[in-house]
């Protein structure tokens, strides 16, 4: 069971190959830095850093935020 609400973090590659992985934390774990950013751990995952790359390339990123009640 997933603590919280589900959250996607979706980027591209510099050619456009999509990327997309789940991001999740306790409630409130989304922080307003300020009106331009957002803030959350990036947990330690696979170690493949592919959205960390994407990013480096395509700075475009999508936040899909989920309220699955």
């Amino acid at each position: 069971m997933m603590r919280g609400k589900p959250i996607f973090f979706a980027t591209a590659s510099a050619d456009g190959q999509p990327y997309i992985q789940h991001r999740g934390g306790p409630k409130g774990f989304i922080k307003v830095i300020d009106e331009r950013t957002l803030g959350f751990a990036d947990y330690r995952g696979n170690r493949q850093y592919i959205t960390l790359a994407n990013l480096s390339e395509n700075d475009r990123a999508f936040l899909f935020l989920l309220d699955p009640a």
